[in-house]
C-alpha cells in the first residue's frame, strides 16, 4: 500500500520541523513544508497529496483560511487545520473552508495520528458516498421507465427525465418538492 501522502504548511520553522518528524515517524510521506498561502496553493495543486495540515496563521498576506478556501474551490484534498488560537472569531472563520478537523497547538503525538486517520477515514467516506450518488443518479436518469421520487411528506426530491416528459414538469419547476406554475 502506497505511503499516504501530507503537505505540511506552517510558518513556524522549528514547529515545522517537529511536525515533519512526527509524520515521517508515523509513516507518512511529507509532499513538502511550505510556510505561505500561496505555495500551499501551488503545491497543493501540483502534488495532489492525501491531506493538508494548515497552519491559520502564515507568512505572507494570505491566511490558512484563505489558502484553504482556494484549495477546495478546485480541488477535493481533506484539510486539518493546526492553530493555537481557538477564540471564537478564529474558529468561526475557518468554518468558512469545511476543515476535515483541527489539532489545537500543542499537541500530544498521538494526537495528531489519531486525527490524521480520522480525517482521512471520513474523507473516503465521503468520496465512496459521492460514487454511490453518482452511479445512483446516472442509473435513475438512464432507465426507461418513468421515476418520480418523494420525502414522506409526498414532496417531489426527484424526477427522471422519462417522468418529466410524462407529466410535462420540469423538475426545476418544483419548489421545496412542491410544483409552481
Amino acid at each position: 500500500m502506497d505511503k499516504i501522502k501530507i503537505l505540511l504548511v506552517e510558518d513556524e520553522v522549528l514547529m515545522a520541523d517537529i511536525i515533519r518528524k512526527q509524520l515521517i515517524s508515523f509513516g507518512y510521506d511529507v509532499f513538502d513544508v511550505v510556510d505561505n498561502g500561496q505555495d500551499a496553493i501551488d503545491k497543493a495543486l501540483s502534488l495532489n497529496p492525501d491531506l493538508i495540515l494548515m497552519d491559520v496563521i502564515l507568512n505572507g498576506s494570505m491566511s490558512g483560511v484563505q489558502a484553504a478556501q482556494k484549495i477546495n474551490s478546485s480541488s477535493d484534498i481533506p484539510i486539518i487545520y493546526l492553530t493555537a488560537y481557538s477564540d471564537e472569531d478564529t474558529l468561526k472563520d475557518s468554518e468558512k473552508s469545511e476543515p476535515y478537523w483541527y489539532v489545537f497547538k500543542p499537541f500530544e503525538s498521538k494526537e495528531l495520528h489519531r486525527n490524521i486517520n480520522m480525517a482521512l477515514y471520513k474523507h473516503r467516506l465521503e468520496v465512496d458516498i459521492k460514487k454511490s450518488q453518482t452511479w445512483f443518479s446516472t442509473t435513475l436518469n438512464s432507465i426507461g421507465d418513468a421515476v418520480i421520487c418523494s420525502d414522506e411528506e409526498g414532496r417531489i426530491k426527484f424526477m427522471n427525465p422519462v417522468a418529466e416528459k410524462l407529466t410535462q414538469i420540469p423538475l426545476q419547476k418544483c419548489v421545496n418538492g412542491l410544483f409552481v406554475d
